[in-house]
């Protein structure tokens, strides 16, 4: 037996659905399951069938969505055979023409059954609204920072991950505008039903807008999604090379003696993580030097260098690294230096923030006399050569 899925209106499109299970009985594809997106069809004879779709109305915080027995068993006796169900609704059909009696001949009476419908919109929009609100009494709550931490996180990863970005803002507003759009259809097909007005079980009119709208919205996270998938498939995690490949600085570059060796703290090796956003090269970089001072285990340095795209969102986001260092958690841990040769410096407890043109250096060192200093830093990021 032949099966096919095929994309089916959302469950507040009653008269839409009707119309489009009818439709693929006519072809020969009976209605066999319906799915949350998608409903299931075996193909069978070409018929002309009716179908009914009823609500259920479980009380609030009840997770049982069944119709009560004696319901199925009063429409199966009116000519209506029960086919399946998906969450609310429970679809029925009867041969066209048959004897079988619409569920409600008084449309006001119909109206009542949309409340169930209505309240599991609401509580999805209310849902998406928690989260955002979650988030936001998060930083308020436990960030010394407030918004400002929030805000200063969201342009790190629009810089470092913008199509990770606008994937979740793509999402979000989907999910914003389906749930309005869902509860406003809902409101309009109650006024409609309470009016006296029945359901349209065959309706031609289609809403093209909304049509173009969701159109755009699954374009827009598809291809944030194809661009999530290749930065990530394209990033680069490899031992620290000899001679740099990158922007980056190494100890050898800084004039600090010793061969490279392994991190006394969790064993790890040098290394490189080279990745692309659609507005930066990003070099995630960290690295460990054997110490020729009795007193240490070894010399390391990590790294985060920004290569934008352009120039007038480097000072931007400089601001925003500040706001989430190692060791340094707000703007005020940092004092502002000059140096020549760099538009900005910002050194704090253990840490750099640097930026020369549309480059911008996050560095985690310690000072060690004698050996390195931020001057070497600051200077051998004003003399490199820039690509």
């Amino acid at each position: 037996m032949k099966k096919k899925y095929a994309h089916h209106p959302m469950d507040f499109a009653i008269g839409e659905n009707e119309k489009f299970y009818a439709d693929m009985a006519a072809r020969g594809w009976l209605l066999d399951k319906r799915g949350g997106y998608f409903s299931r069809f075996v193909e069978g004879k070409p018929q002309a069938l009716r179908y009914r779709i009823e609500l259920s109305q479980p009380l609030f915080l009840d997770e049982t969505a069944a119709l009560p027995e004696e319901q199925v068993a009063l429409y199966e006796d009116c000519g209506w055979q029960y086919i399946t169900s998906r969450g609310l609704l429970h679809i029925f059909s009867a041969p066209e023409g048959s004897d079988a009696p619409e569920f409600y001949s008084d449309p006001r009476q119909q109206a009542a059954t949309l409340k169930s419908l209505r309240r599991s919109y609401l509580l999805g929009l209310l849902g998406v609204l928690v989260i955002v609100g979650i988030q936001v009494f998060f930083y308020l709550s436990f960030s010394s920072q407030g918004l400002g931490r929030l805000a200063a996180e969201l342009y790190t990863t629009f810089i470092s991950n913008t199509a990770l970005l606008l994937l979740s803002g793509a999402m979000l507003l989907d999910l914003l505008y389906l749930s309005l759009y869902s509860l406003w259809r809902v409101a309009k097909l109650y006024r409609q039903l309470s009016r006296g007005i029945p359901i349209d079980h065959a309706p031609q009119k289609r809403d093209i807008l909304h049509r173009s709208i969701c159109m755009l919205l699954t374009a827009s996270e598809l291809l944030a999604s194809v661009l999530v998938l290749s930065q990530f498939l394209q990033a680069q995690n490899y031992p620290m090379p000899a001679s740099m490949d990158g922007l980056y600085l190494t100890f050898a570059e800084l004039g600090v003696p010793g061969e490279r060796t392994t991190s006394s703290i969790d064993n790890k090796e040098s290394q490189v993580r080279f990745e692309q956003s659609l507005l930066a090269r990003h070099w995630d970089t960290r690295e460990f030097v054997a110490a020729a001072q009795p007193d240490q285990l070894e010399y390391w340095m990590y790294q985060d260098v920004f290569l934008l795209k352009k120039e007038e969102l480097a000072p931007c986001f400089v601001q925003s690294l500040l706001h989430h260092g190692t060791f340094n958690e707000t703007p005020g841990d940092y004092r502002f230096i000059t140096h020549p040769g760099l538009d900005e410096v910002y050194q704090g407890r253990n840490e750099l923030v640097v930026r020369r043109g549309n480059v911008v250096w996050e560095i985690t060192l310690i000072e060690t006399p004698g050996v390195v200093g931020y001057a070497d830093v600051l200077d051998a990021i004003a003399a490199k050569q820039l690509v």
